[in-house]
């Protein structure tokens, strides 16, 4: 568990008083309904979801993530209050009935020694989606799941970025399962103020739409021209850019040449990553070429769009190694992973500074 010093005047449930509380109420034909979170920055929508879970059942006990499990899952800035502090904030609250501090990621160990009657998940979650190590514990212990809605509008990372407002960022490109997953995961990379809010794709998968409706990222996607990245759509994320008031646009590989015939209406920043030999070129034409005439390296480039195919500066490039035997699939595959690291390092600049500049 974290390292700060425990509270003289408050303890957190144990394991084992939590488990004695859950066979007496058995005992007497109640029922213990089980949650569990990080609960740093106690709102609104946190009490009223903790009420409705207690009223599922005759007692609610809250698992509680420990100081370093929250690190490991939002990020090195959280949480912003110790585990003691949260534990002793939510014990106070009328529906808890008692708060267990727990290490690991998931709440696995913690349902299988609790045996809860309920578990209750807030979210746009179904039974089926939950964590499968969970899952399969409550099965185990024969708990009911309950899925109850959360009040729209209420989260703790809104209110840190109230007081520290967030780098809102957009994606533009063809669909690209690394790079939304790579965006989503900035907080855990040290990257906690910068934001994904929008991605405009071409046709996005049911795996990349399903996870970006779970984060609230708001899509926007369509048929056209280059592979879905046609004029309709452009004007359409025109449009959106500005009502979701997005700082700058990452744009993928494989788009920056759209940019060329569309983006003189552009009015924000551009990121674009390229693979290949300039931007503005196809990327699987060039790195094919490349890999064809024996060629020992290829070169990952993220430039600033500037209005025009090829005048955007360049802020960070990198050379790839051809390997013998390597297709095309396998080194776009390790462009894509360079390609993460200079957008990593010109996002923090940004972040940090306002404007990247080249490292």
């Amino acid at each position: 568990m974290g390292s700060m010093a425990q509270p003289v005047d408050f303890k957190p449930m144990t394991a084992a008083e939590a488990r004695a509380l859950r066979d007496r109420l058995h005992r007497e034909g109640r029922r213990v309904v089980f949650t569990n979170g990080c609960f740093d920055l106690l709102h609104a929508g946190h009490v009223r979801y903790l009420e409705q879970a207690r009223r599922l059942g005759d007692a609610l006990i809250v698992g509680l993530n420990s100081d370093a499990s929250v690190r490991e899952l939002k990020g090195p800035g959280r949480p912003l209050n110790s585990e003691f502090d949260r534990a002793e904030v939510l014990s106070g609250l009328r529906a808890v009935d008692g708060v267990v501090v727990f290490d690991s990621l998931r709440a696995t160990e913690l349902i299988r020694e609790l045996k809860p009657h309920l578990y209750a998940k807030g979210g746009d979650y179904t039974p089926e989606s939950l964590e499968r190590s969970e899952r399969d514990a409550l099965a185990e212990a024969g708990s009911v799941i309950r899925i109850l809605p959360l009040l729209p509008g209420r989260s703790t990372t809104g209110l840190i970025q109230k007081v520290n407002p967030s780098l809102r960022v957009a994606l533009w490109g063809p669909d690209n399962h690394d790079l939304v997953r790579f965006l989503l995961d900035l907080p855990r990379q040290g990257l906690s103020q910068i934001q994904l809010v929008l991605v405009i794709a071409a046709d996005l998968s049911s795996a990349n739409q399903q996870i970006l409706d779970q984060k609230g990222v708001v899509t926007l996607s369509g048929a056209g021209s280059q592979g879905g990245l046609g004029e309709p759509i452009w004007g359409a994320g025109l449009q959106a850019l500005s009502e979701h008031r997005v700082d700058l646009l990452v744009v993928a590989p494989g788009a920056s040449s759209f940019l060329a015939e569309f983006g003189a209406e552009l009015k924000l920043p551009a990121l674009c990553l390229h693979h290949g030999s300039m931007p503005g070129s196809d990327p699987a034409e060039s790195l094919s070429e490349a890999i064809s005439q024996g060629e020992l390296s290829a070169v990952c480039t993220l430039h600033e769009w500037g209005g025009g195919q090829q005048d955007g500066k360049v802020w960070l490039q990198a050379e790839v190694p051809i390997r013998l035997g390597d297709d095309l699939q396998s080194l776009q595959a390790r462009l894509a992973q360079q390609g993460q690291v200079l957008l990593h390092k010109a996002l923090a600049h940004w972040r940090r500074e306002g404007a990247a500049a080249r490292a």
